[in-house]
């Protein structure tokens, strides 16, 4: 039995999904719904190529190109990684994640455009407050590569942002490298030594400080938003 793509569920399942959900649908997401869909198919055309060795023509149907289209994304994704890595810094780099509370992904996604952006503006600027910090290494301004996902391999509707963020910061003067202390380690825990690896900031910090910024964004990007009490 072959392993089932995510192009056999699109197929499959897209069209009554669309009937059904459709109209909360984002139209980014139904384009991306049928190009997956179309995609290697005689719905986007193709061309012949002719095997010089034995003569036998061989049918190509085009590539969506879509970027959410996992048969056509490899390559371009390759590419972007190759762009990426000609920009690293020569200092050690942190993976930091910023994710939200169940209680809010439903308002997320009935606002996606105003608090996504949110999302961003929200982790960035947490993850600044605390690298500013004297206490933790004091950079005025620092930089990272944010990615955000969506879903979760179980497609489930997960929104969370990715931060590769390297360990240091420009100083207040805008020209001094500060580099993160490589002394900085969490307190030993006799039942998880992983934990005494090298950190960014105190995970309990940034949790406050970005549930605050995340707050603040949120309301002024949508007026009258109402966010659930528990969340934080």
């Amino acid at each position: 039995m072959s392993a089932l793509r995510l192009r056999d569920v699109v197929r499959r399942h897209g069209p009554a999904y669309l009937a059904r959900f459709g109209d909360k649908v984002l139209p980014s997401h139904r384009a991306a719904i049928q190009a997956i869909c179309d995609c290697r198919t005689p719905k986007l055309g193709g061309h012949i190529s002719l095997c010089a060795a034995c003569g036998t023509e061989h049918e190509h149907y085009h590539s969506c190109r879509n970027r959410a289209c996992p048969q056509c994304g490899a390559d371009a994704a390759e590419r972007w990684l190759a762009r990426q890595r000609e920009l690293l810094l020569p200092a050690p780099y942190f993976h930091v994640v910023f994710t939200l509370p169940e209680e809010l992904r439903r308002v997320v996604r009935t606002h996606q455009k105003a608090l996504l952006g949110a999302l961003f503006a929200a982790s960035f600027k947490s993850l600044s407050i605390l690298c500013a910090d004297p206490a933790r290494f004091g950079a005025a301004r620092i930089g990272a590569l944010a990615v955000l996902h969506t879903w979760t391999r179980t497609l489930e509707w997960h929104p969370h942002i990715h931060m590769l963020v390297p360990g240091g910061g420009l100083a207040a003067d805008g020209r001094t490298w500060v580099e993160v202390p490589t002394h900085l380690k969490r307190p030993h825990h006799p039942t998880n030594p992983v934990r005494r690896k090298p950190f960014l900031v105190p995970v309990e910090a940034l949790s406050v400080v970005f549930s605050a910024c995340f707050a603040d964004l949120a309301r002024a990007a949508v007026p009258g938003l109402q966010l659930p009490q528990n969340a934080f």
